[in-house]
């Protein structure tokens, strides 16, 4: 795939970023050791005989690190999001262009295909037979009318029977043993 880079100005710009963020969080940590090491020879902030001014420089470092570096990175990203758009369009224009090729060589090489003709159509339905005309007696006579069998017996509405009774409660009979106290037979 051949996909040139383009804005080589603002990948430089990111990478000369980064490295100042790079510079910048290095000088802090090497300010912050040389305040340290220096004690009392230098002005500043002291406290318990040590010079403390370079603790102050060290989140100052941090911090512009921090935001100097992610300001490079949205740059990088920036410009390789660009890039791959490119290549995916690139990619997918040739990926069209081989399948349009395709299509044409399959056309050339495929002999046509014969066209077959429709299946006959089904065969119309049987006719009927015309009715056999009705003797001039027959006609007068009327047809007697089904009798049902017999008369179907009403239908009594009935309310539903009652329902059973609860069964007794369960008692628990306790039988009396007789007990040493009591009065046994004697024989």
């Amino acid at each position: 795939m051949d996909v040139r880079r383009k804005y080589a100005g603002l990948r430089f710009l990111a990478l000369l970023i980064k490295i100042v963020a790079w510079l910048a969080l290095i000088l802090s940590i090497v300010v912050a050791i040389w305040f340290w090491i220096q004690g009392e020879k230098v002005a500043g902030l002291r406290l318990g005989g040590q010079n403390w001014t370079g603790v102050l420089f060290l989140p100052f470092g941090i911090y512009t690190f921090i935001q100097l570096y992610i300001i490079g990175s949205i740059i990088s990203l920036f410009t390789d999001v660009e890039y791959n758009t490119r290549a995916n369009a690139t990619a997918t224009a040739n990926l069209i262009a081989l399948m349009e090729k395709m299509e044409q060589r399959m056309a050339k090489s495929v002999p046509a295909v014969i066209a077959t003709p429709p299946p006959p159509p089904p065969p119309p339905p049987a006719p009927e037979e015309p009715a056999q005309p009705i003797a001039p007696t027959e006609q007068m006579t009327p047809s007697p009318l089904p009798q049902p069998a017999q008369p179907a017996p009403p239908i009594e509405e009935s309310a539903p029977p009652p329902p059973p009774p609860p069964p007794p409660p369960l008692t628990e009979e306790v039988e009396a043993e007789p007990s040493s106290e009591t009065e046994t037979p004697e024989e």
